[in-house]
């Protein structure tokens, strides 16, 4: 294959792309629910502290403050939203710019690990297709950390096992790439598995290395010099990791219980294979499995070429592929099978929920058989025509029977409304299982009669009008869905007024009031942004939703004693409990046997004033006037990285009512309190890094030039 028309494939994916996520990548509609209701403000808030010239190290907006830089959902080690923030403000369109990059790199991605597996383009394509606008990238669209990690693991998968094969240099430089740019964008989930599926290549390899020797010459010193690179690209991922740890409250398994196990793909959700339009009902089939875990689509004709390769079970590729695809079938079911409970005891495990997230890996595995497949018809079409003919006939009937079956026990007059309602304009309406069992079985009739009239008109060509129906299948199936599971009908233009509206500095004012008192959904509001906008507003919180949670938090939340910290405001004196001459704790007063004794502010001994909120920063005028030493509570989760100062004098941090921060002002004293929040390896482990995917891109442009030089 020449390189140009290598080129005019990648054109041609993207362009698909373009087509079937429209509403995102023409900028017209926003991204649903999770995207711009999380993945947003965690990114905004990373844009605006470095437009305020800060490192985005504390957000004090969302949960009485986290650290931001320990955040892996913000995207703050990710060099494609590097470039984004360089550009402008990250707004509602830098976040379709982002997913749209993602569904490319997916669909791109899959195209090259199609080329492991079979040699034609045609069958690369089809396979790559076929994976590129699955119902995976389609029903899963809200939560874009998913999307990238299946878009990643297609490029990381396919450097891996080539380099492996063939030990190129260039293999070990896009290797370590593809594994920063995953560990830095995708759900830390992906990031545990694919821990694993590396693993399981790696020891593959070496099995094959030495019992095997003239199959594979990788050499050790090479996977180490990926190795080095990798550990640089995601150095501060590490460091940042390591920091939180003693604070994190999902550090710890989950309990097997529900919430672990939520949104599995069982035998249920099996139905999506043959009908997709299914997962947009109501119907109660599905059980717990959320409207976006659903959809394990492919393409009709795709899934019957990858059942097609069946009959070759016999050979040891496609006997790996399938036993794969059955152990990723059973842990995407989750809680269903006992194979979900014995996986929970390994490292990593039991971290994440939702199991219905190794359907990406299904998926990927069934474009692979489909693709195979494809490619034997391809090359021998002519021996299966006959029996293809046959089979598509009875395809044809048994479908036109169930639509005559379906047609006759409809919901009345819901087809026709499902026609009249259809669209981006409005939130759509959803159906009964039923009446989309219908659109979907009429959709399967044309991708049959389509096949079938090919057979007989132009037998010839028939992969090359296979690939054109498939793509046609692919792309109602994007565009019906879309409305359901990728875009609100709420047009750009809105939100880009809305971030214009938007205060530019931190509210003040919130310092003074109590916590309870800053609730969520500051005006300005706008719609599918409900939760985290106070980080938007940059305002303080204690509310919001985020992953980065300090344990001690959680568990005052449960306990129900948070709400006696939110009557409090970002500063206030313990009611001067504190006596350095008593033997009992010095700092008695901070601790949970005094419920009920709410910290005051400007009591009788202590006056707090100019309160200053600021990124990474809070800082306040004290005057003690008693003859005591008193104590300072700063409602802010405590971590070991913040330092206090009493005028430029260093003073200790206590760790007060179990989650925050307090220090002890001494008798008669006077001036300013300044808490400061320092990571002593973010900026040098973040400068190894950015240094590390230069050097990457250099040498792998060097490596091409050098191959077109000898050329």
């Amino acid at each position: 294959m020449k390189l140009a028309s290598k080129y005019q494939v990648v054109i041609g994916l993207i362009l698909l792309v373009f087509v079937a996520f429209w509403p995102i990548t023409t900028g017209m509609f926003v991204p649903k629910w999770d995207n711009i209701d999380c993945y947003l403000p965690y990114r905004y808030f990373v844009h605006f502290a470095f437009d305020q010239g800060e490192l985005p190290l504390w957000n004090p907006f969302q949960h009485m403050g986290y650290p931001a830089y320990s955040d892996l959902q913000n995207g703050l080690y990710n060099p494609i939203i590097w470039v984004i923030h360089l550009i402008g403000n990250y707004t509602t369109l830098s976040l379709s710019i982002e997913l749209s990059l993602y569904w490319i790199i997916g669909i791109v991605g899959a195209y090259k690990f199609m080329g492991l597996f079979v040699t034609s383009n045609s069958s690369k394509l089809f396979g790559a297709i076929a994976f590129g606008l699955s119902g995976f990238m389609v029903g899963t669209a809200q939560i874009m950390i998913f999307i990238a990690g299946a878009a990643y693991l297609t490029h990381v998968l396919f450097h891996a096992i080539r380099f492996f094969q063939s030990n190129a240099w260039k293999d070990v430089f896009w290797l370590s790439l593809f594994i920063g740019l995953h560990l830095s964008s995708a759900s830390p989930a992906y990031s545990i598995v694919l821990f694993y599926i590396l693993l399981a290549i790696l020891i593959w390899a070496i099995l094959k290395k030495y019992r095997s020797p003239n199959t594979l010459n990788w050499q050790w010193n090479r996977l180490g010099v990926a190795a080095l690179l990798t550990i640089c690209c995601i150095l501060p991922i590490v460091t940042s990791v390591v920091e939180f740890i003693p604070y994190f409250g999902r550090a710890q398994k989950l309990e097997y219980s529900a919430f672990l196990l939520q949104n599995p793909f069982d035998w249920h959700e099996y139905i999506s294979f043959i009908f997709p339009f299914s997962t947009l009902s109501t119907s109660d089939w599905f059980g717990t499995t959320d409207l976006t875990m659903r959809n394990g689509y492919i393409g009709f004709l795709p899934i019957l070429f990858a059942g097609w390769s069946i009959a070759w079970i016999r050979e040891r590729r496609i006997k790996f592929l399938w036993l794969f695809t059955v152990l990723f079938l059973v842990l995407a079911a989750g809680g269903e099978t006992p194979l979900y409970k014995l996986i929970y005891h390994l490292p990593g495990f039991g971290l994440f929920r939702h199991p219905s997230i190794f359907r990406a890996h299904v998926l990927l595995l069934l474009c692979v058989l489909a693709a195979i497949t494809f490619e034997r018809f391809e090359y021998t079409k002519y021996e299966f025509l006959r029996t293809a003919q046959r089979s598509v006939t009875v395809l044809l009937v048994t479908f036109s029977l169930l639509l005559i079956l379906l047609v006759i026990y409809r919901n009345p007059g819901e087809i026709r409304s499902w026609f009249e309602q259809f669209g981006y304009s409005n939130e759509p309406q959803f159906f009964s299982i039923r009446t989309l069992l219908s659109l979907n079985t009429l959709l399967i009739l044309c991708v049959l009669i389509g096949v079938l009239a090919i057979i007989r008109i132009n037998p010839t060509r028939i992969h090359r009008f296979l690939i054109l129906i498939s793509v046609a299948d692919l792309l109602i199936h994007a565009l019906i869905s879309g409305p359901y599971t990728v875009a609100y009908p709420y047009r750009q233009a809105d939100y880009i007024s809305y971030f214009e509206r938007l205060p530019s500095n931190i509210n003040q004012k919130d310092a003074e009031l109590a916590y309870e008192q800053l609730v969520e959904n500051y005006d300005p509001k706008i719609q599918g942004v409900w939760r985290n906008t106070a980080t938007l507003h940059k305002r303080l919180s204690f509310d919001g939703h985020n992953q980065t949670q300090f344990t001690a938090f959680n568990e005052l939340e449960q306990s129900g004693k948070l709400k006696w910290a939110l009557s409090n405001p970002l500063f206030c004196e313990i009611n001067g409990w504190y006596d350095s001459s008593t033997t009992k704790t010095p700092y008695k007063g901070q601790l949970w046997e005094w419920e009920g004794i709410r910290c005051s502010i400007n009591s009788d001994t202590m006056k707090v004033s100019s309160t200053v909120i600021a990124l990474n920063q809070f800082s306040a005028q004290v005057v003690n006037t008693s003859t005591k030493d008193d104590i300072l509570l700063l409602s802010q989760n405590y971590h070991q990285n913040w330092k206090a100062a009493l005028n430029g004098k260093a003073l200790t941090i206590y760790k007060a009512n179990h989650a925050f921060m307090a220090v002890i002002i001494p008798k008669k004293a006077k001036g300013t309190v300044q808490f400061t929040f320092t990571s002593n390896g973010f900026v040098p482990s973040t400068i190894v890094a950015v240094l590390c995917y230069m050097l990457l891109v250099l040498l792998l442009v060097f490596t091409y030039m050098r191959k077109s030089t000898i050329e």
